[in-house]
């Protein structure tokens, strides 16, 4: 019986003192997500999106180019970046917006207009009659056209129907995007505005040197 006690008292305060480590633990030393969270990580986010960006070069995948944009726009939390850090991190920031915009700009067709509807391709294209004046519908199967000719030209056509609309569609992702991209700035300029410094000319500079026009420039002006 006694022997039993003691074991029951051993187990008992052994189970306190695992318990009150815990919770010193808890209390104590950071975690490593705290830790990371609480470390300015500016300069390594922004390489990384440049990683993105360089991608995008090879693969002209908007999704990279997507990636790069994101990565900028979490690159930076201003809690984290010391004083003396705060400008150059925002020239940073703003050096890789800049450089994803140019990528836009060179990828966007300037005359292209969202809302003009009329622009927008068919999503078929009628077949040419053949030499019997036969004509199928839109849309038809070339297999169904008898004659060699006329097959070969209706093929033609619907895959130069089909570059219309891809690049009709990228012209739309490209607008969207282009959006999204500009109001992702904004924020990000809103968000250094509490801390840094004015510094308008530097950033300006920066536009200029990756070659953002000057509607764009003045735009993101109104934004320091």
């Amino acid at each position: 019986m006694i022997l039993n006690c003691n074991v029951a008292e051993f187990l008992r305060l052994a189970t306190v003192l695992i318990v009150s480590v815990i919770f010193n633990i808890s209390l104590g030393a950071p975690t490593l997500a705290q830790s990371a969270a609480n470390t300015d990580q500016t300069e390594s986010r922004v390489t990384a999106a440049m990683g993105h960006l360089q991608h995008f070069q090879v693969s002209h995948s908007l999704d990279d180019l997507k990636a790069a944009s994101n990565g900028l726009y979490s690159a930076a939390n201003v809690r984290t970046i010391k004083s003396a850090d705060i400008v150059a991190r925002r020239r940073s920031v703003v050096a890789g917006f800049a450089q994803v915009l140019h990528q836009i700009d060179l990828q966007s067709d300037p005359s292209f207009d969202v809302t003009d509807l009329g622009a927008r391709p068919s999503a078929c294209v009628p077949p040419p009659a053949e030499p019997s004046g036969r004509q199928l519908p839109p849309c038809s199967d070339p297999n169904f056209i008898s004659d060699p000719a006329t097959r070969s030209k209706y093929i033609d056509s619907i895959n130069a129907n089909k570059l219309k609309v891809q690049q009709y569609n990228r012209n739309v992702s490209l607008h969207y995007f282009d959006d999204e991209v500009m109001q992702d700035i904004k924020s990000v300029l809103q968000s250094f505005r509490s801390r840094a410094p004015k510094d308008d000319a530097a950033l300006d500079s920066i536009l200029r040197q990756a070659d953002i026009s000057s509607a764009r420039r003045a735009k993101i002006d109104a934004m320091l």
